[in-house]
C-alpha cells in the first residue's frame, strides 16, 4: 500500500510537471508567434516605405524628362497621382504612384542669369496591391534647366575660341581653350554672355579677352548637366502623324530650294509639311536661298549643308527674322560642304549628337557669316573640339536671341538635378 502511494504521487506530480512544461512552452511559442507577426509587420512597413521613396525617383525622372520636352511644364494637378504600372505576363502590375507639383511661383533665376532653378515637392506612395498599409514619401527637389539656345555655343566636347572670335551670348562646353588673342583680334563676348565650362579652362588669363555688357559677364564652372538629343521617336511622331512629312527609308533626301515654306516646296516630290515638321530615317543635303516659314528639319544621320541658307527679311531685325526661325538637327554630324574658295551663309539653330565641321583645308575658303545659334554634343571618341569651321578665314557669328525669347520652333531643353532631399516624418496608413 505505501509502495502503491508512492507511485500514484509520484503519477500525479509528473503530470503536473507536464501542464506546466507545456504551458511554459505553449506561452514561449505565443510570445515568439506574437514577436514574429510584430517583426513581419516592421517588415512589411519598411518594405513600404522603401516602395513608396522609389515611386518619387520614379517621379523625379519623370519630372526631367517631361521639363527636357517642356521647360515651362507645370507638374501634376494637386491630388492627381500617376500610376507605375508594368505589364508582367500579360498581367498589369502596379509599383505604386506619384505626384509631382512644381513651385511655379517660387521659380528663380541663377547669379548669373544663365539656368532657371525650379523648385518641386515629389509624392511617393507605394503600391496596395500586396500591402495593407499605404506609406508616403516625400522628395523637395531643386532643378536647374534652361533651352540650348540660350547660349550661342553648347557642346559636351572640348571647345576653343579661336582669336577674333565675336560671340553675342553664353559659351558652354566641357573645357574651354581661349586662343592667342591679340589688341588686333580679340576675343568679345557680347550681351552680358558667360563662358561656363564643365572641367578644364586655359587661356583665359589674355587681356584680350573680353566680357562685354551691362552687366558683364565672366568666366564659370558649372555642374554637370545632361546635354540635350536628338527625341528621335518625338520628331518621327510629329514628321509622321501631326502633318508634317516622313522620309522613310535610309535614302538621302535633297532639299534644293529657292523657297522654302510649309505649304508650297517642291523638293522630292512633296506637296507640304503643314505642321513645320520633316524627319528623314537617312541623311538631308540642304540648300535654301529664302526661308518662309518657321521649320524644323531632322535627320536620322548626317546634314550636309551643300549651299547658303537665308532667311527672309533678314534685313529687318524687327520683322520676319526675329519669328524666322529654322531647327536643323542631325542625329549625327552637321557638314558644311566646301565652296570652293568662296563664302557661306547659313542662317538656323543647329543641333547635333556628332560634330559640326566644314570641309577643306585651313583658311582655303572666304567669309563664314552664321546667324543662329550652335547645340553640339560632339562624340565620345572626340580628342578635339566638337565645332571645327577653320576652313574660312573669316568668321561672322550674330547670335539669334529669339530662339530663346521667342522660339518658333520644337526643341529638347537641358534639365538636372541640382539638390534634393527626403522631406517631413514617414506617413504609414492602415487601408
Amino acid at each position: 500500500m505505501k509502495i502503491h502511494r508512492i507511485c500514484k504521487e509520484k503519477k500525479g506530480f509528473t503530470l503536473v510537471a507536464s501542464i506546466m512544461v507545456s504551458l511554459v512552452l505553449g506561452i514561449i511559442m505565443m510570445v515568439s508567434f506574437i514577436r514574429a507577426a510584430s517583426h513581419m509587420g516592421f517588415l512589411r512597413s519598411s518594405q513600404d516605405g522603401k516602395d513608396a521613396l522609389c515611386a518619387a525617383f520614379v517621379g523625379l525622372e519623370n519630372a526631367l524628362n517631361q521639363l527636357r520636352t517642356d521647360i515651362d511644364w507645370v507638374g501634376n494637378p494637386v491630388g492627381t497621382f500617376i500610376p507605375i504600372d508594368e505589364t508582367v505576363d500579360e498581367n498589369v502590375k502596379n509599383f505604386g504612384d506619384y505626384n509631382v507639383w512644381i513651385d511655379v511661383a517660387g521659380t528663380t533665376y541663377s547669379p548669373n542669369g544663365v539656368w532657371r532653378l525650379i523648385p518641386a515637392i515629389i509624392t511617393g506612395r507605394n503600391s496596395i496591391q500586396n500591402s495593407t498599409h499605404t506609406a508616403i514619401r516625400q522628395l523637395s527637389v531643386l532643378i536647374k534647366a534652361q533651352s540650348p539656345a540660350a547660349f550661342f555655343i553648347s557642346s559636351l566636347s572640348p571647345l576653343t575660341i579661336q582669336a577674333g572670335a565675336d560671340i553675342g551670348s553664353n559659351v558652354l562646353g566641357l573645357d574651354i581653350a581661349f586662343g592667342a588673342a591679340t589688341e588686333e583680334h580679340p576675343i568679345n563676348i557680347n550681351n552680358g554672355g558667360n563662358a561656363i565650362y564643365l572641367r578644364n579652362l586655359s587661356g583665359e588669363d589674355n587681356p584680350n579677352i573680353h566680357f562685354n555688357g551691362d552687366p558683364a559677364g565672366e568666366i564659370r564652372q558649372s555642374e554637370p548637366i545632361t546635354f540635350v538629343g536628338i527625341d528621335k521617336d518625338r520628331y518621327i511622331d510629329n514628321a509622321q502623324n501631326g502633318g508634317g512629312y516622313y522620309h522613310q527609308g535610309g535614302g538621302t533626301l535633297v532639299i534644293d530650294n529657292a523657297v522654302l515654306d510649309r505649304n508650297n516646296y517642291l523638293f522630292s516630290g512633296i506637296d507640304n509639311a503643314e505642321n513645320g515638321f520633316v524627319y528623314a530615317d537617312g541623311d538631308v543635303e540642304i540648300s535654301v536661298q529664302e526661308v518662309l516659314d518657321p521649320m524644323v528639319i531632322v535627320a536620322g544621320g548626317n546634314i550636309y549643308i551643300t549651299g547658303d541658307i537665308k532667311y527672309d527679311n533678314i534685313s529687318d531685325p524687327f520683322l520676319g527674322d526675329q519669328l524666322m526661325q529654322l531647327g536643323l538637327f542631325a542625329k549625327g554630324d552637321i557638314i558644311i560642304e566646301n565652296p570652293g574658295g568662296g563664302d557661306r551663309t547659313i542662317e538656323a539653330f543647329l543641333s547635333s549628337e556628332g560634330n559640326l565641321k566644314a570641309l577643306g583645308d585651313r583658311n582655303e575658303n572666304g567669309v563664314l557669316d552664321f546667324y543662329g545659334a550652335m547645340a553640339i554634343r560632339g562624340r565620345d571618341d572626340n580628342t578635339g573640339s566638337a565645332i571645327n569651321l577653320s576652313t574660312f578665314q573669316d568668321r561672322n557669328y550674330r547670335y539669334h536671341s529669339a530662339l530663346l525669347t521667342n522660339s518658333q520652333i520644337e526643341m529638347n531643353y537641358m534639365a538636372d538635378v541640382v539638390e534634393w532631399s527626403i522631406i517631413g516624418d514617414p506617413v504609414d496608413l492602415a487601408n
